[in-house]
């Protein structure tokens, strides 16, 4: 009796080690994931704010501006809207208060919505960085045509993302959003969706990455035909016409060497310009295909994180959860590697900065 006594006094024991362990690591990622989330909401408000800010004062617009401000748009509102939601989502107490089938409708219109809206314009500014590298003559994308087709599209995918309201209803038994009908359709688009765009920012970033490339090398050709074809001016070996050599011997000039120097010169200065030129094309293009990889990426991991079975356990519930939320990364990312990448908007950013901290002091 005494060891039966012991033995279940030991087993008792571990299963309340175990609870206590079980809870301080619960606790643990949820403070974690409450911090992540809170700086995330953080960054995409001041980085897509800035963004906007920049593009609204910014007179000079093209097409890609006009795709970068919506796509800055989306994800501005993406993240004000999404992750506060995912915060309530973080303690269970506080989730079980919150959960309901109107809450799910909500976060699942936001998601949908924004998801579809930055798929089809991640898309569109690849298709326009072909275009503005690989035909640069024609003006097959416009500013006004570019704001045509991001109101227009935006007005189409808010009415297409209305019925994803009823597309998800709370389980008190699961304790999270189970998806119906209406979301697996909706899911089923975004998924086509993605593969495009996937197939379709991989092949025309190829073909722009081989166009600079051949551009780069037909420049410098075309710079030394040029420079080739210059002969250099004829004269006497010291510089001065009429000049005697045998009285004159302290400074001479070969008018051909300093030809042949002013000319490289030249060239490099052209080469520079060129250079300069290609460079941020090829930063701005890098940017954009950077920010699709994120994306692309961040929904692959959600959906390994569907595949996920249910649990009892509070622990895997949680991991379950946080790796859903991450294409809300893109929200920040956006921004961070477009700051990185493009001078222009640095420049401007800074300026207007400064601009709005003079007028405050």
């Amino acid at each position: 009796m005494d060891g039966a006594s012991q033995s279940g006094n030991s087993s008792s024991l571990n299963t309340s080690n175990f609870i206590v362990a079980n809870g301080k690591t619960l606790l643990a990622l949820e403070v974690t994931n409450i911090v992540i989330l809170t700086l995330m909401l953080i960054s995409e408000f001041v980085g897509n704010g800035l963004i906007l800010l920049v593009q609204h004062y910014n007179k000079r617009k093209g097409s890609t501006d006009v795709f970068v401000t919506a796509l800055a748009a989306f994800n501005f509102f993406a993240g004000i809207c999404s992750i506060p939601m995912m915060i309530l989502r973080v303690r269970e107490t506080i989730w079980l208060s919150v959960a309901s089938d109107l809450y799910c409708g909500f976060y699942a219109f936001f998601v949908y919505s924004t998801s579809i809206g930055i798929n089809i314009l991640l898309t569109a500014i690849a298709v326009d960085r072909y275009i503005k590298t690989c035909w640069p003559l024609k003006n097959v994308i416009t500013k006004q045509r570019a704001y045509v087709f991001c109101i227009a599209f935006s007005i189409i995918t808010i009415i297409m993302c209305t019925p994803a309201f009823v597309s998800r209803t709370y389980s008190d038994t699961r304790y999270n959003c189970q998806q119906g009908l209406i979301g697996a359709i909706l899911e089923y688009i975004l998924t086509i969706l993605f593969v495009v765009l996937f197939f379709t920012t991989i092949v025309t970033y190829i073909l722009v990455a081989r166009e600079l490339r051949l551009k780069n090398k037909v420049r410098a050709a075309q710079i030394n035909e040029n420079i080739s074809t210059l002969s250099p001016v004829a004269g006497p070996s010291n510089g001065v016409v009429g000049a005697d050599n045998t009285s004159h011997p302290t400074h001479i000039v070969d008018p051909k060497a300093a030809t042949k120097s002013a000319l490289n010169i030249v060239k490099q200065r052209n080469l520079a310009q060129i250079r300069q030129s290609d460079e941020k094309i090829r930063r701005m293009t890098f940017a954009m295909f950077i920010i699709t990889m994120i994306f692309v990426f961040s929904w692959i991991v959600m959906w390994i994180a569907l595949a996920i079975p249910d649990s009892n356990s509070g622990v895997v519930r949680l991991v379950k959860r946080m790796l859903g939320e991450s294409p809300i990364i893109q929200c920040v990312a956006n921004p961070v590697f477009y700051a990185w990448l493009s001078s222009e908007f640095r420049r401007k950013a800074k300026a207007l900065l400064r601009k709005a901290f003079n007028i405050r002091t």
